[in-house]
């Protein structure tokens, strides 16, 4: 009898690679795979239309019209989620929606996983979305040590460059 040999991907964000899992031929396997994983991805087209015309909602421009702030919350390294390459079409969106750049935030939500390293953030969010998240940090910092009380210092300083768009300050947030 020979093996069964199922082909899986694994290594999303670190090359995307293909590994062979071998189970021997007495064992039932299935290969539950998630619905629409054969689907090709969405093109920009198709994103711009499907944020044109939700289904069930208004638009997300609509929705924030008229808000102080907006938060989007994104997943961890271990989802493969182009989150950069959906984050452009909210981002337009709300600042068709009259926001500025200085109220809208990205939280990552990580739940128990492990931490991010910048490199990681760059690759999940792109740079466009990623300036963001760094802006995010003095106000999250800000929050985080009033909760922890007196004495207790929470820090968080970037060490990878980011790139500003040319309206955007140069240097490094901290």
């Amino acid at each position: 009898m020979q093996d069964k040999l199922f082909k899986v991907r694994t290594m999303a964000w670190y090359g995307d690679e293909e590994m062979e899992l071998n189970f021997p031929a007495c064992w039932e396997v299935v290969n539950c795979k998630m619905a629409g994983h054969d689907t090709p991805a969405l093109t920009d087209d198709q994103i711009e239309a499907a944020f044109a015309h939700p289904i069930g909602t208004k638009r997300v421009r609509e929705l924030a019209r008229g808000k102080r702030k907006a938060v989007i919350l994104f997943d961890d390294m271990r989802r493969p989620t182009p989150v950069g390459k959906i984050a452009r079409f909210v981002l337009n969106e709300l600042k068709d929606a009259g926001m500025k750049d200085n109220q809208i935030r990205f939280m990552l939500s990580r739940a128990n996983h492990e931490n991010m390293d910048n490199e990681d953030f760059l690759k999940k969010l792109g740079p466009e979305s990623a300036v963001y998240w760094y802006r995010s940090w003095p106000e999250v910092l800000a929050q985080l040590n009033a909760a922890h009380g007196e004495g207790t210092r929470v820090a968080f300083s970037p060490c990878a460059p980011i790139q500003y768009p040319e309206s955007e300050e140069k240097s490094q947030p901290g």
